[in-house]
């Protein structure tokens, strides 16, 4: 069979590999049908990923396959089941996994759907979860129009938790941010404190989410009252975080953290995830503008679908006819 591995170069390579194994006790069988290019991919294969893998691991964050083989002892999946694989390493025509390792996915969700499942929504659910959130609370996010910040708008608005959303384009981005539940979109810039204090009001947003980094870090984090959390979960700029120091000593309680998803998955299998993943399955199912457009290229074009920068998200069919 054939899989993905990085080439060391900025790039990768198809290569053919040993089968994968039959399932054994605890095990499943999963033919990968279909996959989204995840940032965390590109960073990966660029060689600038923030957390170490194997140089010698097959390639792929994200991935949706179908149950082909089942081994003793597992009652609870069947052939033909969807499901998403919780480790990397989905770029491939075949997984043997433990069943405990994977996600089902439901068949009402569309393949394109399903592939996007496994990353990005637990992303925004367990951001935000950083910090008590209450009805009438503000949230600030930037990269609002990705699907990350289009899930915190809809999310939060269910939450009762109110957002404004720090894009680089109002025109093309408010529509959509504003049918999804976003109560300001505004424009990222040098004066967006005093901005967003005009819509929020003087107290300031309980929770802000950056994801570009840099000095936008810093442009985040003066829209924080006080004890407000700023989470740094991207680094879009490419850029380290700047933070004036009168912000964290001078504005009482502000706080900074990290977030990464697997990190904070550690030790989470399929029983502990899966009603996390069946309710925003619901959400993908019912409000479908959450997720971006996507462009499918097959697995055999792998390069050129690495090279695509279209606002669309890129996809990879994994299927056997795919790699020829």
């Amino acid at each position: 069979m054939k899989a993905i591995f990085r080439d060391g170069r900025g790039g990768v390579a198809i290569h053919d590999v040993a089968d994968a194994p039959p399932p054994g006790r605890g095990e499943i069988g999963v033919s990968m049908r279909l996959a989204p290019i995840n940032p965390a991919d590109r960073l990966l294969i660029a060689g600038s990923y923030s957390l170490a893998v194997p140089g010698d691991e097959v390639v792929g964050a994200e991935g949706v396959g179908v149950i082909d083989a089942v081994g003793a002892g597992v009652d609870d999946l069947s052939p033909g089941d969807r499901v998403l694989c919780l480790e990397r390493g989905n770029w491939t025509q075949r997984r043997t996994v433990a069943a405990e390792r994977v996600i089902r996915v439901p068949h009402s969700l569309a393949d394109g759907t399903a592939a996007v499942l496994r990353i990005n929504p637990p992303t925004a659910r367990r951001l935000l979860a950083c910090t008590a959130l209450e009805r009438g609370d503000w949230i600030v996010l930037n990269g609002a129009g990705s699907m990350v910040g289009r899930l915190l708008v809809f999310l939060a608005r269910a939450m009762g938790v109110r957002s404004l959303c720090v894009v680089r384009d109002v025109a093309s981005a408010k529509p959509l941010l504003a049918a999804l539940g976003a109560d300001a979109v505004v424009a990222d810039g040098s004066d967006l404190e005093a901005r967003a204090r005009e819509i929020i009001g003087p107290c300031g947003a309980r929770l802000a989410l950056d994801c570009v980094a840099g000095e936008a870090t810093g442009r985040l984090a003066a829209c924080l009252g006080e004890a407000g959390l700023l989470v740094v979960y991207g680094n879009l700029s490419g850029t380290p975080c700047t933070i004036p120091p009168a912000l964290l000593t001078g504005r009482a309680g502000v706080r900074v953290e990290g977030f990464s998803l697997r990190p904070a998955e550690a030790g989470a299998g399929r029983a502990a995830l899966q009603p996390m993943f069946d309710e925003l399955a619901e959400v993908l199912g019912a409000e479908p503008a959450v997720i971006p457009r996507h462009r499918l290229f097959p697995v055999s074009r792998i390069s050129e679908a690495l090279a695509h920068s279209g606002p669309e998200r890129t996809m990879i069919a994994l299927g056997p006819e795919a790699w020829t």
